[in-house]
C-alpha cells in the first residue's frame, strides 16, 4: 500500500534529475569551450614541435585562442540565460545550470592556477 510518504519520495527522486541534467549540460558547455581552443591553436600554432614562433606568431596564437574562448563563453552564457530566464522548464534544472556554470568556472580557474604555479620559470 502506498502512503503519502511514498508519493513525496517519488517526487523528490524525480526532482533531482533536472538538477543533475542542468549541471551536466553546463559542464558539457565548458568542455566544448575548452575543446574549441584546439581550432585556433592548430591553425595558427607551430606545425611541428621543433618549429619556433617569433613574437608575432606567439601573439597570433594567444590572441586567437583568447578570442575563441571569449566568444564561445559569451554564446554559452547567452543560451544559458535564455534557459534560466524562460518561464518554461523546471526550477531545479535552472538551478543545475547555475551550479554547473559556477562549477565549470571554478574547475577551469583552478586548472589555470595549478598550471601557473607548477610552470617552470
Amino acid at each position: 500500500m502506498s502512503g503519502p510518504d511514498s508519493a513525496s519520495e517519488s517526487r523528490t527522486r524525480q526532482g533531482w534529475w533536472p538538477l543533475i541534467g542542468g549541471i551536466g549540460l553546463a559542464t558539457l558547455g565548458h568542455a566544448l569551450a575548452v575543446v574549441a581552443l584546439r581550432i585556433p591553436a592548430e591553425r595558427y600554432g607551430a606545425s611541428s614541435p621543433d618549429e619556433d614562433l617569433d613574437a608575432g606568431g606567439r601573439f597570433a596564437v594567444v590572441a586567437s585562442v583568447l578570442i575563441t574562448y571569449y566568444v564561445t563563453h559569451v554564446l554559452l552564457l547567452i543560451s544559458g540565460l535564455i534557459l534560466i530566464l524562460s518561464l518554461r522548464g523546471r526550477q531545479r534544472f535552472k538551478r543545475g545550470l547555475i551550479v554547473g556554470w559556477a562549477g565549470g568556472w571554478a574547475l577551469i580557474l583552478g586548472t589555470v592556477i595549478v598550471a601557473a604555479v607548477l610552470a617552470e620559470p
